[in-house]
């Protein structure tokens, strides 16, 4: 922005930067992402686990992060198998989920936990909680 021509003064022209923020919340920004909860349960015999991924402040445009199971004390291909992906939020969207396939066995290993990450943030950032688990019982 530059100020010229001044009227009734000697002040030089002056010039000054505008930085625009784009802090806009509800229906007009584009938000954020998070893990819906820090932590899941998922009954083992259920065969899934779901897990919820919200946009919060704003669901203004297309906006994406990647998901991922990251470790934990359950065994990947003995009590549940590894996902990961890419979930996209469209224009309005504040809640979406993805599924982990649980296996179902004899033995008695309730407890388990399953850690989760989110990454990766396109078109958005992401806030807290990123990082998730799921507990089999």
């Amino acid at each position: 922005m530059d100020l010229s021509n001044p009227v009734g003064t000697t002040t030089p022209d002056l010039s000054a930067l505008v930085t625009i923020i784009d802090d806009e919340v509800g229906a007009f920004g584009s938000g954020s992402i998070k893990f819906y909860r820090s932590t899941y349960t998922a009954a083992e015999r259920s065969g899934i686990a779901v897990v919820e991924v919200s946009r919060v402040g704003g669901t203004s445009g297309t906006v994406s992060t990647d998901y991922k199971t990251d470790g934990g004390t359950a065994v990947i291909n003995a009590d549940y198998e590894a996902v990961n992906g890419t979930i996209t939020f469209g224009p309005g969207e504040a809640r979406k989920s993805f599924t982990i396939p649980l296996i179902v066995d004899d033995i008695n290993d309730s407890g388990e936990r399953i850690n989760l990450k989110l990454e990766n943030p396109v078109g958005t950032v992401l806030t807290s909680p990123t990082s998730s688990a799921v507990i089999i019982e």
